[in-house]
């Protein structure tokens, strides 16, 4: 049984965004590609089952042609102390968490907040950036407080408005957890493979749209009765996503192989 992190095409997406933006990552060389898909073909072929924590991941592997009928999608979770935290939010304070990278869609948040100067909302970015990404020019709206200690990186979520990733490719990105469980809303793209469920708990909106992420940015922001309405259900539905839980929903698929 293997469990697949992230998307096992995720190289791909990246490195056409490379391609479109070398100032601010350079593409790779296409050799490493190839080792890195042998090796995803050689998992492939030695498995007989595969975890995958979102449909995301799970859409990666049939493009690998993996029979769905071996695969088992079990979303991640957060630890229930965060469920402990509550979210006094600053009205215009938007949070990434995460390294700040084109992988996770940093330049695309950089030209929503770009869009929405008029506005003067505030982007915090917490996590590690290049010199390459903090003084890019598409960046210039974007506010980088570097790496923040777990034990303060509680105090981000608890002040932020809305929650932001609106990333090309990943498995399941543990901070969306973390900002639900606040119960701060989120807004991500279906390639965050997160639990988001758009209008419910947050928004989902298309990858590397920045005028549809700013357009739900402002919409969040300013619709404070749809912002309130989607933070109560932020918070329910972490409470179905814990870690024990987790581990119950892992153990019962393994006694069904």
């Amino acid at each position: 049984v293997s469990e697949v992190l992230i998307s096992p095409v995720a190289h791909r997406i990246i490195q056409k965004e490379r391609e479109r933006f070398p100032d601010i990552e350079l593409p790779l060389e296409e050799s490493m590609f190839d080792k890195y898909e042998n090796y995803s073909k050689r998992v492939c072929k030695a498995s007989d089952y595969f975890i995958a924590p979102s449909e995301f991941v799970m859409s990666g592997l049939k493009e690998l042609n993996v029979d769905s009928r071996r695969c088992y999608q079990i979303p991640y979770a957060v630890d229930e102390s965060w469920l402990e935290t509550e979210n006094y939010p600053i009205k215009g304070r938007v949070l990434f968490v995460g390294t700040a990278g084109l992988r996770k869609g940093i330049h695309i948040l950089g030209q929503a907040a770009e869009n929405l100067v008029s506005r003067n909302y505030e982007f915090r970015v917490a996590g590690g950036a290049s010199s390459a990404v903090q003084n890019h020019p598409m960046m210039s709206k974007l506010s980088f407080i570097g790496r923040v200690p777990r034990t303060q990186i509680k105090n981000e979520y608890t002040e932020a408005d809305i929650f932001e990733l609106p990333s090309l490719a990943e498995g399941s990105a543990e901070v969306i957890y973390e900002a639900l469980s606040v119960g701060l809303p989120v807004i991500t793209t279906k390639s965050a493979g997160s639990i988001v469920k758009d209008r419910i708990n947050g928004l989902i909106v298309k990858e590397g749209d920045s005028e549809e992420l700013a357009s739900s940015i402002e919409r969040l922001i300013e619709d404070r009765a749809l912002r309130n309405r989607i933070s109560k259900n932020a918070k329910k539905i972490a409470y179905e996503h814990t870690w024990g839980k987790y581990a119950h929903n892992l153990v019962n698929i393994l006694k069904k192989l």
